[in-house]
């Protein structure tokens, strides 16, 4: 969250793809979800929702083929720094109910990406 929006940034080796919210986050409980699908030749299409409605996507132009090498942070950086909009560690000072984290076969994640272009088509 960055000035009321949803923001991902994809690090690639300092190589930044930054995909915001088109629109601020109401204050108050919701639910913030960003699904990661991996595209052909190692492109990936993420979208952003909130309470269950799109309000964002983009394109990773190069995915990297680990994730981390370091683990994940949830919540703040407990090392450097993930993008340049911020300065660690930016710790999220909301309520955290849950966060989860899956890894998803190819074959569903073409199923989805067939579900999210039809449900960016009726909007």
């Amino acid at each position: 969250m960055k000035n009321d929006h949803l923001v991902f940034d994809y690090n690639a080796f300092d190589h930044h793809t930054i995909i915001r919210s088109e629109s601020p986050i109401p204050d108050g409980a919701a639910t913030l979800h960003a699904q990661f699908l991996r595209g052909p030749k190692r492109t990936a299409m993420v979208t952003l929702t909130v309470d269950g409605n799109i309000v964002g996507s983009g394109e990773i132009p190069w995915m990297m083929s680990t994730i981390s090498s370091v683990g994940m942070s949830v919540a703040l950086d407990a090392g450097s720094p993930v993008s340049r909009e911020y300065a660690a560690p930016f710790a999220f000072e909301g309520e955290l109910q849950t966060m989860e984290f899956q890894l998803i076969s190819r074959q569903d994640a073409e199923a989805r990406k067939a579900e999210l272009a039809a449900e960016m088509g009726r909007q």
